[in-house]
């Protein structure tokens, strides 16, 4: 078992009755974070794994439908995923604001459309559409 998976699941067993004011507060924002950067890690690898196109030894013709299947996602959240990762892959500032935790998937999912929508004014204007999202 990966340290990662034994260290979520020893805060999961714990019991949020334990849990109050200060410290209730802190594990939520602790956790939120981890959420975000597990998410822009996850994005990372599926850019990857877009590039290098592993699954086509698997018999699938692209990286939704693999990552759909594989981990159990619907077609249009996994089509989601992997356009998100690639968008990604040109947004260096939101792709480092969401590792670090400073903004959320949805944050994320405005800026990418955002993106694809007017890519060269986007390039220029990233920072300061980041700054906004935090």
């Amino acid at each position: 078992m990966s340290s990662i998976r034994s260290a979520v699941e020893d805060v999961c067993s714990r019991s949020v009755d334990d849990l109050a004011g200060a410290a209730l507060e802190e594990e939520l924002d602790e956790l939120t974070w981890v959420e975000r950067a597990v998410a822009a890690r996850r994005l990372a690898l599926i850019a990857r794994i877009d590039r290098v196109r592993p699954y086509v030894s698997e018999g699938f013709l692209s990286t939704s439908s693999w990552v759909a299947v594989r981990y159990h996602e619907s077609s249009s959240v996994a089509t989601e995923n992997v356009k998100t990762a690639r968008a990604l892959e040109e947004m260096p500032a939101t792709r480092e604001a969401l590792g670090e935790g400073e903004i959320s998937g949805s944050s994320v999912r405005v800026l990418v459309g955002a993106h694809d929508s007017s890519p060269e004014p986007f390039d220029e204007a990233e920072p300061m559409l980041v700054d906004a999202a935090k």
